[in-house]
C-alpha cells in the first residue's frame, strides 16, 4: 500500500523498496521474482519491480527484452510496463521486446491481453501469436512466429531466418 508520504509500503508498513536488475550487453541473467515467476533478463535490458508484490497485483516495468514465466494468481494480474504497451497477464510464457521501434510481444503458452497506453487499443493474443504495436498508428498488429527464433536467446543462441545484414548486425549489438 503507499503510506501517508506516498512512498510504497510493504507488512507491517515498511517501505517498500523498488529492486533494478540492469544487464550490460553481452550478459543474460535469470531471476525468481517475489511470487515465484522466473524472468530471463536479456542483455541491455533493464527491469524494475518490487520487492514484494502487493495483495492486488503485480507491476513490473521493462525497457528491452525479457522472457517470462508467470505464475498463475488469479487474483493478482501481473503487469508489465513495456513502454507504450501494458502487458496484463494471469499466468503464461511470453516475451517482451522494447528494443524494436515498434515494441512486440510474442507469447509461447497461455494468453495475454495487451493495452495501448496512448490510445483506446487493446488486443488479445493466444500461443504463437506475435502482437507488434505501431505508436503512430496507435494500432497492433498480428503475426505468427516461430517460438525457437524468439526465445532462443534466453539460451545463448541467435537465430536468423531470411535477416538481412542490418537485422543481423542489430541483433549482434
Amino acid at each position: 500500500y503507499v503510506g501517508a508520504d506516498g512512498a510504497q509500503k510493504g507488512i507491517l508498513g515498511q517501505e517498500n523498496q523498488l529492486v533494478q536488475l540492469s544487464n550490460p550487453p553481452g550478459t543474460r541473467t535469470q531471476h525468481t521474482l517475489p511470487d515465484g515467476s522466473i524472468v530471463y533478463l536479456n542483455a541491455g535490458s533493464t527491469l524494475e519491480y518490487p520487492q514484494a508484490f502487493g495483495p492486488d497485483s503485480r507491476e513490473l516495468t521493462l525497457r528491452g527484452e525479457a522472457f517470462f514465466e508467470v505464475v498463475s494468481d488469479a487474483s493478482r494480474p501481473f503487469t508489465v510496463d513495456a513502454r507504450e504497451v501494458e502487458v496484463i497477464v494471469l499466468g503464461t510464457q511470453f516475451n517482451v521486446n522494447t528494443n524494436l521501434e515498434q515494441p512486440a510481444v510474442a507469447l509461447v503458452e497461455g494468453k495475454v491481453r495487451l493495452q495501448a497506453k496512448s490510445a483506446d487499443a487493446s488486443v488479445e493474443i493466444r500461443p504463437t501469436q506475435m502482437a507488434i504495436f505501431d505508436p503512430e498508428g496507435n494500432a497492433f498488429s498480428l503475426a505468427s512466429f516461430d517460438p525457437r527464433g524468439i526465445t532462443d536467446w534466453k539460451e545463448g543462441y541467435l537465430t536468423f531466418k531470411e535477416a538481412s545484414f542490418e537485422e543481423v548486425i542489430d541483433k549482434l549489438h
